[in-house]
């Protein structure tokens, strides 16, 4: 839905809205007006995590995704996979049969 120039900035942002919070109950004793600040920083932390929210929810509930296979594709590709997992080494190199 979003692109990673939308995703990085929803997710840094709540981080850097939390660090002016918390500097700011220490700026505040300084200057009374930074109140503004940390009220502007706890809306915005809001703001991010509602958005977060949001998007989760529509992503489970709304979203198509992916296409439900059924039993025997499921299987087949289980199977599968734990056949290459047995076929390589340690480190994941395939071993010389």
């Amino acid at each position: 839905m979003c692109g990673r120039w939308l995703k990085a900035p929803v997710i840094a942002t709540p981080f850097a809205a939390i660090a002016v919070d918390v500097s700011s109950w220490y700026l505040i004793k300084i200057y009374h007006p930074f109140a503004w600040v940390e009220i502007g920083a706890g809306m915005l932390m809001a703001a991010c995590f509602a958005f977060m929210w949001l998007i989760s929810m529509y992503q489970m509930w709304f979203s198509r995704g992916r296409q439900k296979r059924s039993c025997s594709e499921w299987a087949a590709t289980s199977a599968g996979r734990r056949r290459r997992k047995r076929s390589e080494g340690r480190d994941g190199l395939r071993l010389l049969s």
